[in-house]
């Protein structure tokens, strides 16, 4: 039997994937750039992922990735791969992942050779060998974890003080009822039309981007680039964002327009305002994003927006696969993913409740935090309907329409608040609890 050199086996794919790019989400939501033992065409595997998911061409990438001078590889090359007839992918796909596994395994002997031969003790060679089988099992999915090597691990983190740091919404009673946003966890927030959904997302946006300088990335298959951030602008200048689209606004308030763009244009938020992509797509965005410009935090505006992954998937399954892969990326880019949805008809004039999530009840099961913006009496409110680490209620806040923004309503304070320890003191009534 011949065996197929790996680097073939890694041609033949990226071969595919040029050939067909409708197979690239379900390639990229198996293989990771790093199973590539070859490190240009593990550069050319990346630009076909980012190309795809950022719906370019993949050929002209892949040219202006050669004519770059950042790989060895050559035009001949991709004329190669770029005609080969590969109908077989996910054979050459498991051959990759195989033979990563086995390098991995190798690097683990490699470490603990080194181990023996600087004479380290028994126990620091077997919490090397743990430490590596854990990543090992964790990327290749074989075996269990044990639990004192979660013990060990937890001890560390709180020992260096490298406890996962939460991220936070600005909205400080809210901050304080759920104690912030953890790497990890996917948020819900959920909300009939003009009650502030996208408002609210785009506030946990802002306030990490602009008074944390975290990475942020939006993205929008609802609104287009340019008014979100007009949004933006609007809120920090303190204008009525319907003027600015109507055109009518002042000479002077042209100004304080211009003053407020000015003064916002480097907060570290990226967008993708894609009006028809999938669940493997957007995930594939986040991932780009999350490698390149380090983003810490997701937000998606809005779920029902997603088209199906095929042209069968009915809408409670496309629902259902999406809040489960949102999920399963809020685990693999150890990041916080705030996720708008529309809630159903049903709770038209009423207080929403966890089952007017539209279109599927998985949405309610994956989430970590499920939050739905309601106006009632005159009156604008946050409502926690579900929080796995604590109590769910209600929060009253300011919606300012014109300039699309929110608000504590109440000014909190702390006796001892760690999120806000300079705050002043005033209640009025909120659930907080000093």
């Amino acid at each position: 039997m011949t065996t197929i050199p790996f680097d073939a086996h890694e041609d033949l794919l990226l071969g595919a994937m040029i050939l067909n790019p409708k197979i690239v989400p379900d390639i990229a939501a198996e293989i990771s750039p790093t199973d590539f033992a070859d490190r240009d065409r593990r550069a050319a595997y990346s630009t076909i992922v980012d190309s795809q998911a950022a719906r370019q061409a993949i050929l002209p990438e892949l040219q202006r990735l050669i004519r770059s001078g950042e790989t060895i590889l050559d035009i001949r090359w991709l004329n190669s791969v770029a005609s080969a007839d590969v109908r077989d992918y996910a054979y050459h796909a498991h051959q990759i992942k195989v033979a990563a596994h086995r390098r991995a395994l190798v690097r683990l002997a490699d470490a603990v050779r080194d181990a023996i031969d600087a004479q380290d003790a028994p126990e620091s060679i077997e919490a090397t060998i743990r430490n590596h089988l854990d990543q090992i099992g964790q990327r290749h999915g074989i075996g269990g974890v044990d639990h004192s090597a979660i013990i060990d691990q937890l001890i560390l983190q709180v020992a260096k003080d490298k406890t996962p740091k939460p991220l936070f919404t600005g909205l400080q009673q809210l901050d304080f009822d759920l104690g912030g946003l953890l790497p990890g966890e996917l948020v819900v927030i959920g909300g009939r039309p003009g009650t502030g959904k996208t408002v609210l997302g785009m506030q946990i946006a802002k306030h990490n981007a602009a008074e944390k300088s975290k990475p942020v990335t939006v993205i929008s298959m609802e609104m287009k680039n340019p008014e979100l951030v007009n949004r933006l602008v609007c809120g920090v200048a303190k204008l009525d964002s319907r003027d600015v689209r109507l055109g009518t606004l002042p000479a002077d308030a042209k100004k304080r327009y211009i003053d407020a763009a000015q003064q916002i244009r480097n907060w570290p938020i990226k967008y993708w305002d894609q009006p028809a992509i999938d669940i493997n797509q957007l995930c594939n965005m986040a991932r780009i994003d999350r490698r390149r410009h380090k983003s810490e935090l997701l937000v998606v505006d809005y779920l029902g927006l997603l088209d199906p992954t095929h042209h069968r998937q009915s809408e409670y399954e496309k629902l259902t696969d999406a809040s489960r892969k949102l999920k399963v990326l809020a685990n693999e880019l150890e990041i916080p993913v705030v996720v708008l949805a529309q809630l159903n008809r049903d709770s038209d004039g009423q207080r929403p409740r966890l089952a007017n999530l539209r279109g599927s009840g998985a949405i309610e099961q994956d989430a970590n935090i499920v939050l739905f913006t309601h106006s009632e009496n005159q009156k604008d409110f946050i409502l926690i309907e579900k929080h796995r680490n604590g109590e769910c209620g209600q929060i009253e806040v300011f919606f300012d329409r014109p300039t699309t923004t929110m608000h504590d309503a109440n000014t909190i304070t702390v006796g001892g608040n760690p999120l806000y320890p300079t705050a002043e003191v005033e209640t009025k009534g909120t659930r907080w609890i000093p």
